[in-house]
């Protein structure tokens, strides 16, 4: 074996166990080795350096796919957790999650505003957060969520907790993320306590979010929020995913004005100038509402996993591939082609 494979090996390992937090037996059942080599891979990986020179390196910078991501999209940097066979969707948004929290512990700095979504992701980066007192840290969070059950995913538990562990002041969104009439959403905007959050979420100088999926199972249903047939109309109006209970098409561009219009929070733009914008996403089932808004501009650090980034990119040649071939032939003398068989 070279050792340019070697090292490649002992650096998937050293993440899946100190980054991932799985089991020395669990990474020797995904890799289809020993527990015994996974100990020895750990011990060497300690010896050559890998854990505390190679481990944020090689996650952020090292793969080719975390490269073409950042430069087709502009984005400053991505985190790619490994990727593992027969992986849960509920184990990799845990692997999102942590590898978030690592991320989100090291950039913050005291004095900052760090908002946030909410949802079953952002979730696991709450639970995965070590507990760090920050000097003067607010966090505030990014739409609502009140008033339609008490899931533990819903916003005011997920700010509560993250602003629990780093010592912060938490600032509550006290409206529900989606009401029944845009007259009343309009009412619920003037009132004061809502305007000086949404004032505070514009502030943001950091913002940590994910994209939901369209579909009758997804978080905004289980909340209560929507219901299938309006999971529906989305679909046939060409959403692909979510922001803060926004939905958008493939461009990033809202697909339901109406909806839009009854949705308590930051909306798409003030997001997308916000200095730091992180998208925590992963999953086959997300990539079409991940790519949305890379192309949109909505995110300038992407963390997902190796799965998915590869997904990303066949979607994207897919598509690409699909418009060359849609256009019409030109001829050299400026003509259209005629297609004599038709």
């Amino acid at each position: 074996m070279s050792d340019l494979r070697r090292l490649r090996d002992l650096v998937r390992v050293a993440k899946l166990y100190y980054e991932a937090n799985m089991s020395e037996q669990e990474i020797a059942s995904s890799c289809g080795v020993s527990r015994s080599s996974v100990s020895r891979m750990l011990a060497e990986a300690k010896r050559r350096g890998i854990v505390t020179i190679s481990f944020t390196g090689w996650n952020r910078q090292g793969t080719t796919e975390a490269k073409e991501l950042r430069f087709t999209y502009g984005l400053k940097e991505v985190v790619l957790v490994p990727k593992i066979g027969g992986g849960s969707d509920v184990r990799l948004k845990e692997r999102l999650g942590a590898a978030a929290a690592a991320y989100v512990s090291e950039i913050i700095r005291p004095g900052q505003m760090v908002g946030v979504s909410w949802g079953t992701t952002l979730l696991e980066v709450a639970l995965k957060l070590r507990a760090r007192r920050i000097p003067g840290l607010s966090v505030v969070q990014l739409n609502g969520s009140v008033g339609k059950g008490g899931a533990s995913y819903l916003g005011a538990q997920v700010l509560q907790m993250i602003a629990a562990k780093l010592g912060a002041k938490a600032v509550l969104f006290p409206a529900p993320a989606i009401v029944g009439d845009p007259s009343l959403s309009e009412a619920l905007m003037n009132d004061v306590s809502i305007t000086e959050t949404l004032e505070a979420a514009r502030g943001c100088d950091v913002a940590i979010f994910t994209v939901g999926v369209v579909d009758p199972g997804c978080v905004l249903v289980a909340a209560g929020y929507l219901t299938a047939n309006d999971i529906r109309r989305l679909q046939e109006r060409g959403a692909v995913g979510d922001i803060c209970s926004r939905f958008f098409d493939s461009q990033g561009r809202i697909c339901d004005a109406e909806l839009d219009r009854r949705t308590l929070g930051l909306c798409l733009s003030d997001l997308a100038a916000i200095p730091l914008k992180i998208l925590v996403a992963g999953g086959r089932h997300k990539i079409a509402g991940i790519l949305a808004a890379l192309r949109a501009g909505y995110a300038d650090v992407l963390i997902t996993d190796e799965t998915t980034a590869s997904g990303l990119r066949d979607l994207a040649e897919g598509e690409l591939s699909g418009a060359e071939s849609a256009r019409p032939s030109v001829g050299c003398d400026g003509g259209l082609l005629r297609n004599e068989g038709a």
